[in-house]
């Protein structure tokens, strides 16, 4: 049985040395290359899918199907922010999927293996609100899934309406339409009561707007024409179609252009402008207050106290729904299909929600059980349901620039990349005539690492490869090395000892740390993109030749100490960083905290902080990270990493942080 393992930098070294010791048949792993990342990256992004009708979260935050995703296109991401498609995926798939249902329109149909990210219930219990991507099989009812809150905003003022208009010889133009709340609110009122008029004389050319309201509505038709006579140099007229329904009819053919422009016409055809959807989300609250006074009702069943909105525009309904999640307002999002009909998309606010519009009637609605839980960046919503179904199709992925993750169905999927990594050596060790493959799976803890050897089994398996996949953890490496080995206990013990200390001389060559020079910088993160120089672009020598001492805080012989609580060094930094993370954070996230605290009362200059693009750990303690380095006054840059890194931006990016340091040091 010939054994190959994963590159782990300097590492190689020790378990090379461990397997020579124990006279193991093995042969050393390829060198890491774009091609083994691309290896990699291909299968994951080909393993973990979505069914092709998943709607996936567009720019201008529409959606479309993950089917209809082409490359180049922008799509929300776990941090609020778009990001575009560098590529897509897709394959036959025959095997079991699953239903994850949050109510509405809120499910996902995913193949068990992609993550999700997530807040388990038993963290909701100890009021822990840090979430994590945990795999689709390990969900559970009542578990809690993310919905991003975008958090992107430009400061547009106004449209400016270049077009000229002419009437009997004289020229005029509605030039400008101001994005203030009370036309924001009037455009709220058209979206939801509002149609085009056209001259059916000049060939339907546009000549103004229409509001369909109830006669009962008067304070609305009465805010409608003042806000239009302040603003617009227009004629109003109303009239009464039957005795319950009024019209107001504003004539202006640039204003109805403007209105056609920034919210489109018909029912089924009304979208909000990506400009409009970009604003100051409190801005963006009065278009919502509009909308829903026009288009809004009342339920007050006892058993089921709600306020609710109907609309037959996809693209509308899911441009509301992320407008009120913008403002920290969890809808309900649901559909309904009556035959011979348009698809309907429903909208439905509970007390908690609608108070938020300060309107007198709203206050009658009641609900009294925490349907959704809210942070600074997500709002939580429980699982409701979970079952399994046999599924024979093409399934899809995305590949997404930077953040490596996309909102499907308004929940957050991705992808990871030291997964992607290690499976790509796996390959091209198996091609080169490896038939055993070493990799580490420690159980019971909460970084997806514990799932790699089962997830790249089952895709090397699927690619035709025959082979044997050996865990080994730190509660089974004894037995695990003896049964490969022959060896006894004894014998395996011996070896281990010294390769203890193989380790160590490692450390020292290569990780020791000495004050040579002026500035001083300390590296913490993910511990697999901290050690394998391939990833890092070897960064700890990038900065010797710069002329800076540098730290590594996550040496394999640190980690350890940290696994089995004989870090008695760092324990009074463990101790403060508890306090932001309140419980376990997965991955490294809790040793990056507590490794910035000692680097900011250890007279450090700066920090690095590495991850892998999309590790959810790292990526949840991002924003602890940064408030600490305001706190503690230490500089502090965060480099992500993926295959679309190139070198030269990396070392550029780390010339600019040294040379800042410099200077301040000066």
């Amino acid at each position: 049985m010939k054994i190959s393992f994963p590159q782990v930098g300097y590492y190689t070294d020790v378990i090379k040395f461990l397997l020579d010791g124990l006279e193991c048949d093995y042969m050393m792993p390829p060198p890491i290359t774009q091609k083994t990342i691309k290896l990699g990256s291909k299968y994951s992004a080909e393993m973990m899918c979505l069914e092709g009708d998943t709607e996936i979260t567009l720019e201008d935050y529409t959606s479309k199907p993950i089917k209809e995703i082409k490359s180049g296109d922008k799509v929300l991401t776990h941090k609020g922010r778009f990001r575009k498609v560098t590529k897509t995926f897709s394959r036959e798939y025959n095997g079991k999927i699953l239903n994850v249902e949050c109510g509405g329109l809120l499910k996902l149909k995913i193949t068990p293996d992609h993550p999700i990210l997530t807040l388990k219930r038993e963290k909701i219990k100890q009021k822990i609100f840090i979430p994590d991507f945990i795999q689709a099989n390990e969900l559970e009812k009542k578990d809690f899934l993310a919905i991003p809150i975008p958090k992107e905003t430009k400061n547009f003022t106004h449209l400016d309406w270049k077009k000229e208009y002419f009437h009997n010889s004289f020229k005029y133009k509605n030039t400008k339409f101001n994005y203030s709340p009370k036309l924001l609110r009037v455009l709220g009122y058209w979206l939801a009561e509002g149609s085009i008029i056209y001259n059916r004389r000049e060939n339907k050319k546009t000549s103004g707007i229409d509001f369909t309201f109830s006669s009962k509505e008067s304070s609305y038709i009465k805010e409608v024409e003042e806000i239009i006579k302040s603003n617009f140099n227009c004629s109003i007229s109303t009239r009464s179609q039957k005795l319950s329904v009024l019209d107001i009819m504003v004539f202006s053919k640039s204003l109805a252009d403007i209105f056609l422009y920034l919210c489109g016409e018909y029912c089924y055809g009304k979208v909000i402008h990506k400009d409009i959807m970009n604003l100051d989300p409190k801005l963006q609250l009065e278009l919502l207050r509009g909308y829903l006074r026009g288009d809004g009702c009342f339920n007050l069943n006892k058993k089921d106290k709600r306020y609710s909105s109907t609309t037959v525009s996809k693209k509308l309904a899911n441009q509301l729904f992320w407008l009120l999640v913008r403002n920290y307002i969890k809808p309900g999002f649901s559909t309904r299909s009556v035959k011979n009909r348009r698809k309907s998309y429903y909208l439905r606010l509970w007390k908690g929600e609608i108070t938020k519009f300060e309107e007198v009637l709203i206050s009658l609605i009641r609900r009294t059980y925490p349907h959704h839980i809210k942070t600074e960046n997500y709002i939580f919503t429980p699982i409701k349901k979970i079952t399994k179904e046999d599924y024979d199709g093409k399934v899809y992925n995305l590949e997404v620039k930077e953040d490596n993750s996309y909102i499907s169905n308004c929940l957050v999927v991705h992808n990871c990349m030291p997964f992607k990594v290690t499976l790509g050596t796996f390959i091209e060790a198996l091609d080169k005539g490896a038939d055993a493959l070493l990799m580490v799976g420690q159980p019971r803890t909460s970084c997806r690492l514990r799932h790699y050897h089962i997830l790249q089994k089952q895709i090397l398996e699927d690619l035709g490869y025959k082979f044997k996949m050996v865990r080994v953890s730190f509660t089974n490496f004894l037995p695990t090395f003896k049964k490969l080995s022959g060896k006894s206990y004894f014998e395996v013990m011996k070896q281990l000892k010294k390769s203890w200390e193989k380790l160590k001389e490692i450390e020292e060559e290569h990780y020791s740390f000495e004050r040579k020079y002026d500035v001083s910088i300390g590296i913490t993160g993910e511990i697999y993109t901290c050690l394998e120089n391939s990833i890092n672009f070897n960064i700890i020598e990038k900065f010797r030749k710069m002329g800076v001492n540098v730290h590594m805080s996550i040496p394999v012989s640190s980690f350890l100490r940290h696994i089995y609580k004989i870090d008695f060094k760092k324990l009074k930094y463990k101790r403060e960083a508890a306090k932001y993370v309140f419980g376990k954070v997965g991955g490294h996230g809790f040793e990056s905290i507590y490794n910035l605290l000692w680097y900011a009362n250890n007279d450090f200059d700066g920090v690095i902080h590495l991850l892998p693009l999309s590790c959810g750990p790292e990526q949840v303690v991002y924003v602890v990270l940064d408030r600490l380095a305001q706190k503690h006054k230490i500089p502090l840059m965060h480099l992500p990493i993926d295959e679309a890194v190139g070198e030269v931006g990396f070392d550029t990016r780390i010339e600019a942080f040294v040379e800042m340091l410099k200077r301040k040091k000066k």
